[in-house]
Formats: structure tokens, C-alpha cells, sequence
């Protein structure tokens, strides 16, 4: 099972990466619906696999974009820095 990236990220790029996932289980829950209509047509099949590729792709460019966030003694040294300049 996939570990869990978001955790020590930042709030706003955990949400990203979070949207892009439930987003991309949703398209392979829609494409495994196509693959497993006895009626879908090839062309059926292979765009609701590129729908899935293309969120597989979304979902791996907001896992690079997850940003460490800022640990509280960091924040406290910045603020420190503040201070002083």
C-alpha cells in the first residue's frame, strides 16, 4: 500500500495532492465501469484509460509539488530574525 506523502507538508499543497488523488480514484472507478460494460467499444475503453493516465499524471505532479512545511522552531527563529532587523 502507498504510504501517505501529505504528512509535515504544507496545508495547501497536501490539499492539491489530496483533490488530485480522490480525483483520480474516481476516474479509474469510472473507467472500470467502461471496461466492464460488455457493450463499451474500443474507443470507449481507450479514452476512459487516457481519462485515468492523464489524472495518474495530475495526481504525480501534485505529489512533486508537496512543499515540507515550516516546523515550529523554524517559524520561532524567523520570527526572532524579525524581530531584530
Amino acid at each position: 500500500m502507498n504510504e501517505d506523502p501529505t504528512p509535515g507538508k504544507t496545508t495547501d499543497t497536501a490539499k492539491a495532492y489530496n483533490a488530485a488523488k480522490e480525483a483520480a480514484k474516481t476516474e479509474i472507478t469510472a473507467a472500470l465501469a467502461v471496461i466492464n460494460d460488455d457493450n463499451a467499444t474500443p474507443e470507449q475503453v481507450s479514452a476512459a484509460l487516457e481519462k485515468v493516465n492523464a489524472k495518474k499524471t495530475a495526481l504525480q505532479q501534485a505529489k512533486d509539488g508537496l512543499i515540507e512545511a515550516a516546523t515550529a522552531e523554524e517559524k520561532k527563529l524567523n520570527y526572532k530574525q524579525m524581530q531584530i532587523h
